[in-house]
């Protein structure tokens, strides 16, 4: 039997080893096979269970064989193995039917057979092939329009039909005959055989391996069996129809490698069938519209010459390509939105293989090709740079669709014009073709700026128009909330486009701008964008602003360019045989660079004048930034910002005549310009200054004061209030020193519009921050701990120095409030209003008031040497003495005639009736008491100034001006020492009858208007508004801090009474631990001195 299988002759002793073997395994599962193919036509069964399972047996087998030994050498079945295989076989396909799973696994065994037998050159002779050819594609489908292919049949069947398919033609494709095989009566066959793999291909959408296995047969029947492209024109139309629809299927449904697979045979197809040179095409070129009337191929320009083909020929080719044409038209689009990178790849491949090989048969889709390679924007074989025409027809196609492009955000058509404008930069163009194309793109920058700024009046209309405003405050501290640069690839410069339009708009643009430096361009940049800024004049702000963006990156593109430009003449200039063009080529990179400073100092002039329009506009609406502005400043800062990194060093020079412009801008109320000026001053500031935000405002520190004074006397109150608190903020106090002159405009301003509450309260607030970087600079370890320079003791023989102060003591009846033995006339004549008040104020003399207590005047010497009546209760304060003279406070005179002008100007607005200023102005002078307290001799007058004032604000109903008022009575108390001591028992009387706060404790109330404790245990009121709750705590420190400065002046039913109101809102323990006076007293109001 083993002599009837193989021939031991032809093998190796390896091989006969291994066919030996797998003779014995396949026999058993041949011979189960051969017991049922071999039974009568009438009693075979084609659906039986047993064929079914025997076919299978067999084909797992054979399956699990390979073509390559251990040591990398081929095997195939010798003649006689084949043979003992296919008797069988042969047998059931002499069947009148078989069932489908049956005819599936017959597909296997057969596919097998071809990969194992007949798979090497000369293995698979030519009347086998004959055989099996027509018979394989009649078992797959036995009716020509293969109905049951497309509707019933499963994958795995298709997978087999595929696979049987596949496995004949690379047998075929071995053998020498194969491009002679598909003739006469093959050819029905192989359409049949083609026909069944593309509908494999269009309909079986769920599993890509059948149609990838499709797709390779017909890969190799194209490419290595069919080498006609007559023969191929043929089934061409079939062909494209179908890959068309399975292109056009969406991408969820179609495996992308089922794409490339399709597109490299579409590739295949049509370069065979199309292709220039076979068809010996040619293409007609007139000159005029008479010789294309007298040509003879009037109906194109397009004619196959010297055609002996009978189907190929001209008529034919404008048949067809019309055909293609539309094809490539409905599946293009879907497959570039895909934005596959494997299938882009091949897209660019396949058309730039058709643009080189079919350019003037495929003429009708030359601009489909090319505008595909720019969608794409990747040109491996640098197609474009041979076709610029149609590059230039593309631009001009697309420029006319920039105004939807922009509407509805497709930045695709403006990255493909981008793509194609940098693509002719780097190609070499006769010089007219330069001009053309520079007169295109001036064209194409007026009407992106016309498209953007229609866009950007779509986008006005849909959004609120003013900018909510925002506090002075949120404003200064703003800029300290964070120190980083604004990161551009995140934040749009022109709010009405997205981000990535943005970008797209900006690289378009730049890339125009590399165009005119191009070596034969007769055009200037710097001149076009001189040209375009002063074309605005009349324009609106928001058209200025989206030229002067424009023009920005016409800038970049124009730095950029030149930048490569030098460094590549700068490597030339290294090379010894190029010394010649070194002189030439350093003047060229000279004048490159004079352009663009040129063009930079134009595209600040432009700054400074949109700046100026919207100053006046903005004051014109009541100071309302409106989003056109927002956005104007935006991009006049972002300009500023990006022409100092493009001007360096040579910005310095410049800066003068645009840091007003910045530094304005940080106190804009919009928090988006305030964050495009922090990051322009924090670029200047690293570019000139190694980052120092304080030596660039030094170094400008005079021009910043004439540009303030200058917006001052043109009526800017509150922007340059504002801007005032962002300088001080920004800097330290030795620059401030140097605003003078300003401080006396703002009191001045303050004298003539001290009624206006909101002027008033944003210069109380400048005044604050002045006096923190006063306080850094000269107390900057400032402890709230001052020393008292005084000298006296105040719990000396309980304060008292003489025995006229023991006598007047002991007096009780001259212990009375001035203000409630004041006269009826004198209350007449006291101010009925905040004005009146204010101007007796400003005519008073300081150094002419006396006190109605004439044991209460005392002299003290202010800082310039001028005599001031001080209220007080020591004598010894009317002796001068040189110590009183000595300077000892760390503050110099001049910083603290400022304090005393803030202090000055804050006594007179505390009677203003806005309750914001009020607060305000208290917070301003509990931060200036500390400070004056550092010359006492001087401090001490202030305090006589201001106390009746803080006293009333300290008695009224409303609890957030009380608790200031309380807060500053603390300060004064606590840095005037023994000075106060009458005044605080004064002070307590008056709250004992006046003070709304105090009733908030709910004690009983005498007739007298003394606080009387009737309980020896008091009940504690926990639960207090937060407001009130925050008044008492700093009530009850004022008078914690009064007790302790007048020591045994207080009685102790004073003191018990003081405590009762301090013990609702301070711990029990922390009380205890003042004195060992109020721990006794604690202790009698609480029991046991707990809570």
């Amino acid at each position: 039997m083993d002599k009837l299988i193989w021939d031991n002759n032809n093998l190796k002793t390896s091989d006969i080893k291994s066919a030996s073997k797998i003779f014995n395994e396949l026999k058993p599962f041949c011979i189960a096979l051969s017991k049922i193919s071999f039974l009568p036509q009438e009693s075979f069964d084609p659906n039986s269970s047993q064929l079914l399972q025997a076919l299978k047996n067999l084909s797992f087998k054979l399956d699990s064989y390979q073509t390559t030994n251990d040591d990398g050498t081929t095997f195939q079945f010798t003649e006689q193995l084949t043979n003992y295989v296919y008797v069988p076989i042969s047998h059931i396909l002499r069947k009148d039917s078989l069932g489908v799973e049956q005819t599936e696994y017959l597909l296997n065994i057969l596919s097998s057979l071809l990969r194992l037998s007949w798979s090497e050159p000369y293995s698979f002779p030519i009347s086998l092939a004959m055989i099996l050819f027509p018979l394989i594609p009649f078992l797959i489908s036995s009716d020509k329009e293969n109905k049951t292919l497309k509707t019933k049949a499963s994958n795995e069947f298709k997978l087999a039909s595929a696979n049987a398919l596949n496995r004949l033609f690379n047998s075929l494709e071995k053998q020498d005959y194969c491009f002679k095989f598909f003739q006469g009566k093959m050819l029905s066959s192989m359409s049949h055989s083609i026909t069944i793999l593309l509908d494999i291909i269009t309909f079986t959408p769920t599993d890509p391996q059948p149609q990838l296995i499709a797709l390779n047969a017909l890969k190799t029947l194209y490419s290595k069996i069919i080498l006609d492209g007559e023969l191929l024109s043929y089934i061409l139309p079939g062909n494209v129809s179908a890959l068309s629809k399975l292109f056009c299927k969406p991408g969820l449904v179609i495996n992308y490698k089922v794409i490339c697979k399709g597109l490299d045979i579409l590739q295949t197809l049509l370069v065979k069938v199309y292709k220039d040179s076979d068809l010996s095409v040619e293409e007609h070129t007139y000159s005029n519209v008479k010789d294309l009337i007298n040509s003879k191929s009037t109906s194109s320009l397009i004619e196959i010459k010297n055609s002996n083909r009978p189907h190929r020929n001209t008529s034919w080719l404008n048949g067809t390509s019309s055909q293609i044409k539309l094809a490539f038209e409905s599946f293009l689009p879907k497959l570039l939105k895909r934005n596959n990178t494997e299938i882009n790849y091949t897209l660019n491949y396949i058309v730039s293989q058709l643009i080189r090989d079919c350019w003037i048969s495929l003429s009708n889709c030359r601009l489909l090709f090319i505008e595909t390679i720019l969608n794409l924007r990747n040109d491996p074989l640098h197609i474009l740079s041979e076709h610029p025409d149609e590059v230039i027809k593309v631009i001009k196609s697309n420029v006319l669709k920039f105004d939807n492009s922009i509407q509805f955000n497709d930045i695709n058509l403006l990255d493909t014009t981008s793509f194609a404008i940098k693509s002719l930069n780097n190609t070499k163009l006769s010089e007219n073709h330069y001009d053309t194309i520079i007169q295109q793109q001036q064209s194409m920058i007026h009407k992106i700026s016309y498209d953007v700024e229609i866009n950007n009046n779509r986008w006005e209309l849909k959004t609120s128009n003013n900018i909510k405003e925002q506090s002075s405050m949120v404003i200064v501290n703003d800029f300290f909330s964070s120190k980083d640069l604004i990161d551009f690839k995140y934040i749009n410069i022109i709010p009405s486009l997205s981000k990535d339009l943005e970008v797209s708009i900006s690289q378009l643009v730049e890339n125009i701008s590399v165009t005119f430096q191009l070596e034969k361009s007769s055009s200037n940049l710097d001149s076009f964008i001189s040209q375009f800024l002063s074309e605005q004049e009349n324009s609106s702000i928001s058209k200025k602003s989206t030229t002067l963006w424009i023009a920005l990156h016409l800038l970049f593109g124009f730095s950029k360019s030149s930048h490569i430009l030098k460094n590549n003449l700068d490597e030339d200039t290294l090379m010894e045989d190029c010394l010649i063009f070194e002189e030439n080529n350093h003047d060229l990179s000279n004048e490159n660079q004079e352009k663009i400073m040129y063009s930079c100092t134009n595209v600040l002039q432009y700054c400074l004048q949109l700046f100026d329009e919207i100053s006046i506009k903005s004051e014109s609406n009541s100071n309302l930034l409106t989003k056109e502005n927002e956005s104007a400043l935006c991009i006049l800062i972002y300009s500023i910002q990006q022409i100092s990194s493009i001007m360096k060093d040579e910005f310095y020079d410049e800066l003068i005549d645009y840091f007003y412009i910045v530094i304005e801008n940080l106190a804009s109320s919009s928090s988006k310009v305030r964050s495009f000026a922090q990051s322009c001053s924090i670029t200047i500031a690293n570019q000139l200054y190694n980052g120092s935000i304080n030596d660039m405002i030094n170094n400008n520190v005079d021009y910043l004061i004439e540009s303030i004074s200058q917006r001052y006397t043109m009526g800017f109150t509150n922007k340059i209030t504002t801007v005032l608190m962002v300088i001080c903020k920004m800097t330290n106090y030795s620059i401030i020193e140097k605003f003078k002159d300003l401080l006396d405009l703002v009191f001045k301003t303050i004298d003539y519009y001290h009624g206006y509450s909101d002027i008033c309260l944003e210069f109380i607030k400048l005044f604050e921050i002045i006096t923190f970087k006063m306080k850094d600079q000269f107390l900057p370890k400032f402890n709230n701990e001052i020393s008292i320079t005084s000298g006296i003791n105040s719990f000396g023989s309980w304060g008292l120095q003489n025995i006229d102060q023991v006598i007047n003591n002991l007096d009780t009846e001259a212990s009375v409030d001035p203000i409630s033995e004041m006269s009826d006339s004198e209350l007449t004549n006291k101010a009925k209003n905040f004005q009146e008040y204010f101007d007796s104020k400003i005519r008073e003399v300081d150094s002419d008031d006396e006190d109605d207590e004439p044991d209460d005047a005392i002299i003290t010497t202010d800082i310039n040497g001028i005599s001031e009546e001080v209220d007080g209760n020591n004598s010894s304060f009317g002796k001068k003495n040189d110590d009183e003279d000595k300077w000892v406070s760390p503050i110099p005179a001049e910083s603290y005639k400022i304090l005393l002008h803030f202090l000055g100007y804050s006594d007179r607005l505390l009677m203003h009736p806005s309750k914001p200023l009020k607060v305000q102005v208290l917070r301003l002078i509990n931060l200036i008491i500390p400070l004056l307290s550092t010359q006492y001799n001087s401090f001490l007058p202030q305090v006589a100034l201001i106390w009746d004032n803080i006293v009333l604000c300290s008695l009224g109903n409303d609890y957030a001006i009380v608790k200031p008022a309380c807060d500053c009575l603390y300060e004064i108390i606590h840095y005037s020492g023994d000075f106060i001591s009458k005044r605080f028992i004064d002070l307590w009387n008056k709250m004992e009858s006046d003070s709304i706060l105090l009733r908030e404790i709910r004690p009983n109330l005498q007739g007298s208007g003394n606080l009387q404790i009737k309980e020896k245990k008091i009940t504690l009121h926990h639960k207090f508004p937060t407001v009130t709750q925050n008044a008492l705590k700093a009530l009850s420190n004022m008078l914690l801090e009064g007790v302790q400065i007048t020591g045994l002046l207080l009685a102790e039913t004073t003191v018990t009474q003081m405590i009762y109101c301090c013990v609702h809102v301070i711990p029990a323990a922390t009380l205890a631990n003042k004195s060992l006076l109020i721990g006794d007293i604690v202790y009698s109001l609480t029991g046991n001195g707990k809570l």
